[in-house]
């Protein structure tokens, strides 16, 4: 076995990447447990759904193009358009981007981060160009993002606070991991795929509030996606670029890493330990437990704006480093403002895509509501949660109205979190609203029960076969 440059072998001995590796190659769909299977069904339709919408952004359609250009026509799904098929890369980079556009995706909190929008679309890329079954897709999904959760859980929340956007980070290595299980790479191999993700994985928090965001999304997932088929030509990095000096774990920089995690896969399934936050709002999910606080406080006390003299919002310091925005201009910033999240709560009972628009966002109105916002910042939201753990997001909401009384909501855990379930039924309902942005009623109804019975399908091009990704 060599490399392309005549090397001999593709090394192995990385305790870190060779138990993951090892596991990738070996996974088969009957190991998973039910409920971590269930919960990846919702995974996917939850990220559809997500890049359905969000493929109608300016960001994702700003995309067409330049993919098209770059990466050439292919056999796979983008979701910018129905009557061309591209590239593997080409795919992979759009639905990426759309997956996130609208931070509607799925977060969850091993490592901060959001495994689903990285793996399915360079998963379903990988699967299209090789015509693998629906089985092989979810059992490719559930590979590339248990690692992810494997990798998050073995670092760490500490590369997360030292700046790292861990979605592209450790996004682009599940992505890979998941490309080799749909392209049947060998053990060696898919430590070749890991190791070459891990080799060019970048990201940092600043993006957060920009379009650099999503379209990082994009990138990890087609950069994950090459390094499963270069790996496939037998390229590798020639070393443990895992645990070298200067290698991947070394420049994260982690406090203290928990080697025992890896030898927990296929054993504890990060789907459903903890679980997965699935979104209420589309909005960075830090803004979340306000938002729906400021929302219960609006329908139970029959608050309107002009009856609003100020807002105090108590939050997690998780909550305060993530919401930058106090005067947000464009709708990246409105997902990470906590002053438009619960402006736009107590105005409208919700936040929708729609409100992401930059007329909504400049409303006169909102701005002025906006404007009464403050926020604090408490290590234990005063007592209110038992186990900070519990609600890393969590909130308390405060309205004093003209009249001088004050109305309080405690929201110590987000609904959606996994200890603060979203039903399945909920979940269809966010597919159906997502979904028909894009697609007819029928068309939506046709996808989801593909979606739902992807162990049947035995040719993944058929996915979208027939569904026009346009209501003419």
């Amino acid at each position: 076995m060599k490399s392309p440059d005549g090397e001999p072998g593709i090394p192995g001995g990385s305790p870190i990447i060779d138990p993951i590796a090892d596991w990738v190659h070996g996974l088969d769909l009957s190991d998973v447990p039910a409920p971590a299977k269930d919960e990846a069904y919702r995974c996917l339709i939850d990220g559809v759904g997500v890049a359905l919408a969000g493929s109608q952004s300016r960001t994702v359609v700003a995309l067409a193009e330049p993919s098209a250009t770059l990466y050439g026509p292919g056999p796979c799904t983008a979701l910018t358009s129905s009557e061309a098929r591209l590239s593997a890369p080409a795919a992979t980079l759009i639905n990426g981007t759309a997956g996130h556009v609208l931070d509607f995706d799925d977060t969850s909190y091993t490592g901060i981060f959001h495994a689903t929008a990285v793996c399915w679309p360079a998963v379903l890329a990988a699967a299209e160009a090789n015509r693998a079954s629906g089985r092989r897709f979810l059992e490719a999904f559930i590979a590339g993002v248990e690692t992810c959760y494997a990798l998050a859980d073995f670092l760490g929340h500490a590369i997360y606070f030292d700046g790292w956007w861990t979605t592209s980070v450790l996004g682009q290595v599940g992505a890979a991991a998941g490309v080799a299980k749909i392209l049947d790479l060998d053990s060696a191999q898919s430590r070749a795929a890991i190791g070459l993700a891990m080799a060019t994985s970048a990201g940092n928090r600043a993006v957060l509030g920009s379009p650099a965001k999503p379209l990082g999304v994009g990138i990890a997932a087609r950069q994950g996606l090459e390094a499963a088929y270069l790996a496939r030509a037998r390229f590798h990095t020639g070393l443990d670029i895992a645990g070298a000096d200067h290698g991947w774990v070394s420049r994260l920089k982690p406090d203290a890493v928990s080697p025992s995690r890896l030898e927990k896969l296929g054993v504890q399934f990060g789907l459903t330990e903890p679980g997965i936050l699935f979104k209420q709002y589309p909005l960075c999910s830090a803004a979340l437990a306000a938002a729906q606080a400021a929302a219960t406080l609006r329908q139970v006390r029959n608050l309107t704006p002009e009856r609003i003299s100020h807002i105090d919002c108590t939050v997690t310091p998780l909550v305060a480093t993530s919401l930058k925005f106090p005067a947000p201009t464009t709708s990246e910033q409105a997902q990470f403002s906590l002053p438009f999240a619960v402006a736009n709560a107590v105005m409208h009972g919700k936040v929708e895509p729609a409100h992401l628009a930059p007329a909504h966002i400049g409303d006169i109105d909102l701005r002025s509501l906006m404007n009464k916002v403050e926020m604090r910042v408490s290590e234990n939201l005063d007592g209110a949660l038992s186990d900070p753990a519990d609600g890393p997001e969590g909130a308390i909401v405060s309205i004093t109205t003209t009249d001088s009384q004050t109305h309080t909501q405690t929201q110590p855990v987000a609904y959606g979190m996994p200890n603060n379930r979203m039903s399945t039924s909920v979940l269809v309902d966010k597919f159906n609203a997502c979904s028909l942005q894009r697609l007819t009623r029928q068309n939506s109804v046709t996808l989801m029960d593909r979606l739902f019975s992807l162990e049947g399908i035995g040719d993944m091009t058929g996915l979208f076969d027939g569904i026009a990704l346009s209501k003419q």
